[in-house]
């Protein structure tokens, strides 16, 4: 009979002989997440594995662990979950753990993927259907994991919150969980010999809905750059058309270090690092700066007054680590707007976010970051 309940879990958990954590969401989460792995690791006579998307499997600090995969079984489409669910059953079944932890809620295909494994799933730690809404309506693949659950009651509203009350129910310390990235020794030659403070400046995200516009973002760059600082555009290739953009719409003696596309993320990482300060939009970027310490300004979509619990909302996924600010809308732009930005492939509340308050925040964390660590606005 597998065990129940917490005690039951705690048991499973010092029993084990191979665990393996699976996250295969967005690099911001498995940031936020990055100290967890290592945390389970030193906590376990056995063996430890990790499975999670590239990018945070090649910035993450993982030396604890025996076994490290990185695979995108991201399903493009509610129909490849199937397909992405095999991708996940060929790394779990390399590793063969009789014991997986499934931190997060709602994505069947990591469950999928554990459930295809052989005759006999391994035992699965993960949450009861109630969790979130999204997870009691596709909850059909619960009963094909045998194992604790963990109830939803008491767990806090951000994410990082509820990590830590999922290492409190299997016995691991919740201090021990924060960020943990491997920062390289990596030189960067464009800002090795910068002549004032760097700021990283990041305008992309996973969707337009977040993008602050680019006029904005060259107000502000413009006004760093009288103030002495040397400003650096970070970000993937797909945006080197939008940096490109940016650039023409500075100040005609206003020059920035445009590094998008151009160096991997482990580089981008170690240029973080270096900065005196981050500016960007609602990304993974954000939550690198806050891990690696990095005074970070964060602009968001979400107005305020909308739901706590959207997927978009600071109260659930701001940055965590060293100290930030999140500037939010203070009202959203319609009434369908009111319980989260809607439009998911263009600039909608985030356009409401003004100039004077973002640079107003950005030249308050360069001189004093401690008054407003980690606080939403």
């Amino acid at each position: 009979m597998t065990p129940t309940g917490q005690a039951g879990a705690t048991q499973l958990l010092q029993e084990a002989a191979r665990v393996l954590v699976v996250r295969s969401d967005d690099l911001g989460d498995n940031v936020m997440a990055s100290g967890f792995p290592g945390a389970v690791a030193r906590s376990v006579g056995g063996s430890c594995g990790f499975i999670g998307p590239p990018s945070a499997v090649d910035i993450m600090d993982l030396g604890d662990l025996d076994f490290v995969a990185g695979i995108d079984c991201r399903p493009g489409h509610r129909r490849d979950v199937l397909g992405a669910g095999r991708r996940v059953r060929a790394e779990v079944a390399r590793f063969d753990p009789d014991l997986v932890l499934l931190p997060r809620f709602g994505f069947e295909r990591e469950a999928l993927g554990i459930a295809l494994v052989g005759p006999r799933p391994p035992r699965t730690i993960t949450w009861v259907r109630e969790a979130t809404p999204k997870r009691r309506r596709r909850d059909w693949w619960l009963p094909l994991l045998p194992g604790p659950r963990l109830p939803a009651e008491g767990a806090p509203l951000h994410e990082f919150g509820r990590l830590q009350h999922f290492a409190r129910f299997i016995g691991i310390d919740p201090d021990h969980i924060g960020p943990a990235l491997a920062v390289p020794d990596l030189a960067v030659p464009e800002v090795a010999e910068s002549a004032g403070p760097l700021v990283a400046v990041a305008i992309g995200a996973a969707q337009g809905r977040r993008w602050w516009p680019l006029d904005r973002y060259a107000a502000v760059i413009d006004a760093l750059a009288d103030s002495g600082c040397t400003v650096v555009l970070l970000g993937a290739p797909d945006e080197v058309d939008r940096g490109r953009s940016l650039r023409d719409r500075l100040a005609g003696g206003t020059s920035v270090v445009d590094l998008i596309g151009r160096i991997p993320l482990r580089q981008t990482v170690a240029v973080i690092d270096r900065c005196a300060l981050f500016l960007g939009n609602d990304s993974g970027l954000g939550h690198v700066a806050a891990a690696v310490s990095t005074p970070a300004v964060i602009i968001s979509c979400h107005p305020t007054g909308a739901p706590a619990d959207h997927v978009n909302a600071p109260e659930r996924y701001r940055p965590v680590g060293g100290p930030s600010v999140v500037i939010r809308p203070a009202s959203p732009t319609s009434a369908r707007c009111a319980d989260g930005c809607v439009p998911v492939d263009e600039a909608c509340c985030i356009t409401r976010v003004p100039v004077d308050e973002v640079l107003a925040a950005c030249r308050t964390l360069m001189t004093d970051p401690g008054p407003v660590a980690n606080h939403g606005r």
